[in-house]
């Protein structure tokens, strides 16, 4: 695809839909569901009481937390490592992520987790060109207090440690195309 200048533009999109986890292929999403299920109160929040961090131990590094200010954003309370040392992000909160594209997409599926009166699973794509991949996301609906759901525990299955280098390597393209930028690996191709 050209941009009328004959220089080439390469397509990037990142979005989400959502996902059934199956025994086969989906364990650990199954296991946290099971967990959840154990603790949610009747409106279907995981009171942030229950949070027992022994209890998650296995998966303490691929969990983030996040709490809904007065003023509408989503501030992290917790990132895990391996989340963290994949995204190569330290926002304080969610809408400072970048790219912008992908930063959008998440508050939409976000917000509608913290009205969603279960856990919501998602598949999140990126496509950068002809390259496209995904990772598993659940997101749990968390109650700080004895009101709604005023956090989000999230949980990705797929930060494992050393990851899946395809993930990372066609993110990385589409974060850098998304904003206009080659990626540095890209830098003098034809």
């Amino acid at each position: 695809m050209t941009n009328g200048s004959e220089e080439t533009v390469t397509a990037v999109a990142f979005w989400s839909e959502p996902y059934e986890p199956t025994i086969e292929g989906d364990p650990e999403i199954l296991g946290m569901l099971d967990w959840y299920r154990g603790l949610a109160r009747a409106d279907g929040a995981l009171p942030r009481a229950a949070i027992d961090p022994l209890a998650l131990r296995r998966h303490i590094g691929r969990l983030c937390l996040y709490q809904m200010t007065a003023e509408g954003r989503l501030r992290v309370r917790l990132r895990g490592e391996q989340i963290g040392e994949r995204s190569h992000e330290d926002a304080a909160y969610l809408d400072e992520n970048r790219p912008p594209a992908y930063r959008d997409s998440q508050l939409v599926d976000f917000h509608a987790a913290l009205r969603a009166p279960h856990p919501c699973v998602h598949r999140v794509f990126v496509r950068a060109g002809e390259e496209q991949v995904f990772y598993r996301r659940l997101l749990v609906p968390v109650a700080s207090t004895a009101q709604r759901a005023d956090m989000l525990l999230l949980f990705n299955p797929d930060a494992q440690p050393g990851g899946r280098p395809s993930f990372m390597r066609v993110f990385e393209r589409a974060r850098w195309l998304s904003i206009g930028l080659n990626p540095p690996e890209d830098e003098g191709a034809d």
